[in-house]
């Protein structure tokens, strides 16, 4: 089980670790404002909606009464920066081609990696837009191999981890923790359950009586943990700050509700004591005592105005959110070069890149333990295509206009035709062959320039 040698500083930072990669996965899953609980702080509140202490995500004023901060809580909204900018990487890192090369293996063996490598229907281009997403938002991941009949591949999510260790030979000891469905009579149950992988063993063991009792153990037939990681340059998630940011926005936009709700409701009448109440409609008065300097009635309201910095601080986070994302950002009243466009989506490509690179190492890693448990040592590539920008439909017709016009021959025509073809027409392999036949030859078919020949 877990031994002295096995508790590093992992272990020890693992709680604190997982209050953030909490928060991230609360923020790019749009529940900030619906949750508005979390443990972020020591200022416990109680929940309604848990039952239990927890701080809130919606941060209370020091002298709020609870009616007017549950009041905030009901109006308050979150942006969703953190789930539009997740989805968006995970949006383009999907739609890049992926190209899977293994030597020496049978026909079966590639459709079971490239359709269900997983066990569970995944294909092996959807598994790895799935590491890329947790990556993103947990900063690190780990990809698990295991066989029973099949060998199969499987994530294993950082809160997951409990410990691990490296020697110079590489990963010496993985340890996490999850929960398994048991059936105990008529009741299924959620039993926690630990995992400790060595290089001699693989090891099973499920909480009871608040002890751990082992359940399965087998030697470990590889001679190598079965775990590989996933990670961009550090271990931060790209989206944390991103998720902070959605958080201030979410506290400053309900402050602004409230000033804005106030401006609106919170206006007095304030009458002196020999008005006759009468001949007023419905209002909310304030009704002075006699000998007050105001003899005629006067309205009392909420101070105008104050927002002014409330706005220039959202624009500066919305500013800020788009840097460290390093997505562009177009302004809609502002004509962009194409200079500035291809510049600012080199910071969104370095990500991506970044990522495809990452990935890239982890599937192919993955897939080697993948062999082995079938007793087989293979040499794996696995490509993720680095165009993920989808080049504007228009410019690219006037590319291949202009290459007809310039008269580079109909090599070069015939070359733009079919990387045209290819990334906007879907067809069969049989009209992909039949087109590939008319551009070569020229025969009359649709031309970009002329309609119908």
């Amino acid at each position: 089980m877990i031994q002295e040698k096995h508790l590093n500083d992992e272990y020890y930072n693992r709680h604190e670790v997982n209050h953030i990669l909490k928060f991230i996965h609360d923020a790019a899953t749009g529940k900030l404002d619906k949750i508005k609980y979390s443990k972020m702080g020591h200022n416990a509140t109680m929940s309604k909606s848990t039952g239990g202490y927890r701080d809130p995500y919606l941060m209370r004023f020091q002298y709020e009464t609870q009616g007017h901060y549950d009041e905030r809580i009901k109006l308050s909204n979150c942006y969703g920066y953190t789930k539009i900018i997740g989805d968006s990487y995970r949006f383009l890192f999907e739609g890049a081609d992926k190209i899977l090369r293994i030597d020496g293996i049978s026909d079966e063996q590639r459709q079971q990696v490239l359709t269900n490598i997983d066990g569970n229907g995944n294909s092996l281009d959807i598994f790895a837009a799935q590491i890329f997403y947790k990556v993103l938002l947990d900063g690190l991941t780990f990809i698990g191999a295991d066989s029973t009949e099949q060998p199969y591949l499987y994530l294993i999510e950082r809160k997951s981890l409990q410990n691990m260790g490296h020697d110079s030979e590489g990963m010496a000891f993985f340890i996490y923790e999850t929960y398994k469905q048991k059936i105990e009579g008529i009741a299924a149950k959620q039993k926690e359950c630990k995992y400790v992988f060595t290089r001699e063993e693989l090891a099973e063991y499920e909480e009871e009586n608040d002890k751990y009792k082992q359940v399965q153990y087998i030697e470990n037939p590889l001679g190598i943990v079965p775990v590989v990681h996933c990670e961009l340059s550090d271990t931060t998630p790209l989206l944390q700050p991103i998720a902070s940011i959605d958080l201030n926005l979410m506290n400053i936009d309900s402050e602004m509700r409230s000033i804005i709700r106030n401006q609106a409701g919170l206006n007095f009448l304030v009458l002196p004591d020999s008005t006759d109440m009468n001949t007023l409609t419905d209002q909310t008065v304030i009704m002075l005592p006699p000998g007050s300097d105001i003899q005629r009635p006067e309205w009392v309201a909420y101070p105008s105005g104050g927002l002014n910095g409330h706005f220039q601080y959202i624009q500066f986070l919305q500013d800020t959110l788009y840097e460290i994302s390093r997505l562009r950002r177009t302004k809609t009243n502002q004509a962009e070069s194409g200079l500035a466009k291809t510049l600012d989506f080199t910071q969104t490509r370095a990500v991506l890149n970044a990522g495809a690179d990452a990935v890239e190492q982890a599937v192919e890693n993955a897939l080697k333990i993948y062999f082995q448990y079938l007793g087989q040592e293979v040499d794996v590539s696995y490509s993720v295509d680095r165009n993920f920008e989808l080049a504007d439909f228009d410019d690219q017709i006037r590319q291949i206009l202009s290459l007809q016009s310039i008269g580079l021959g109909q090599t070069a025509e015939a070359a733009a035709k079919r990387e045209f073809r290819n990334k906007y027409i879907k067809l069969t392999p049989e009209e992909t062959q039949q087109s590939d036949s008319e551009i070569d030859s020229d025969e009359p078919g649709f031309t970009l320039n002329g309609g119908i020949q």
